[in-house]
């Protein structure tokens, strides 16, 4: 049994953590630190990575700071203002995966006009119990960019918030996609059985119940 999930752990890792990361990767290129090295919600790789990345950020305003002084480069300055930003954004989206680094998010983006700061302040607001106002931020993200991406917590709170709602085919395209990111999720399955039952996926249930047993064999 332990083998069993062995190969599944290992294949997420081999096939789904590299899509998790196109978000990132379109930021920082190809050959970025996350694309070699992070492990999924590995706390210590996702420090180092995060030190990496503000690195790369103080090199980008040591240079803002030489353009602003030594020429009049808007074009340039507009260029390191914009990957100031995406260096930002992909530390929040990054941190923003651990229910306590929420309120930390919110400062590193504040005031840089960043459609992701809606996220961050529903999943302050599902936090604290404000499922009303979580639900009302999270539908205002989604009404611009249609989806959460890659974004391992924002699609598991907001697919529970939709089993809650009863709205299951909603609830299906989420949390299906929390396994995707991560496979070994057994609460993701249960909910996901839960789903399954109220559309009439036998079949689907089946499966899922089997996928439960081998990870809480």
């Amino acid at each position: 049994m332990p083998n069993l999930i062995d190969t599944l752990i290992k294949g997420y890792h081999a096939v789904n953590n590299k899509a998790r990361l196109k978000a990132i990767e379109s930021i920082l290129g190809s050959e970025n630190f996350f694309r070699r090295e992070v492990g999924f919600f590995d706390v210590g790789y996702i420090e180092t990575g995060i030190n990496r990345i503000r690195e790369d950020y103080d090199k980008i305003l040591t240079e803002i700071d030489f353009v602003k002084k030594t020429s009049d480069d808007n074009a340039r300055l507009n260029f390191l203002y914009k990957r100031q930003l995406n260096f930002l954004e992909a530390m929040a989206f990054i941190l923003s995966q651990i229910p306590e680094n929420i309120d930390k998010c919110l400062d590193l983006i504040e005031g840089l006009k960043s459609d992701f700061q809606l996220c961050l302040e529903g999943l302050k607001f599902y936090y604290a119990g404000d499922i009303e106002n979580a639900r009302l931020k999270f539908e205002k993200y989604l009404g611009k960019h249609g989806n959460f991406g890659e974004h391992y917590t924002l699609n598991k709170v907001y697919g529970e918030l939709e089993l809650q709602g009863k709205d299951f085919d909603s609830a299906k395209f989420y949390l299906q996609k929390v396994t995707g990111i991560c496979p070994e999720d057994a609460e993701t399955h249960r909910y996901l059985i839960e789903v399954y039952k109220k559309l009439g996926y036998h079949e689907a249930v089946r499966v899922e119940e089997n996928i439960l047993n081998l990870l809480e064999g």
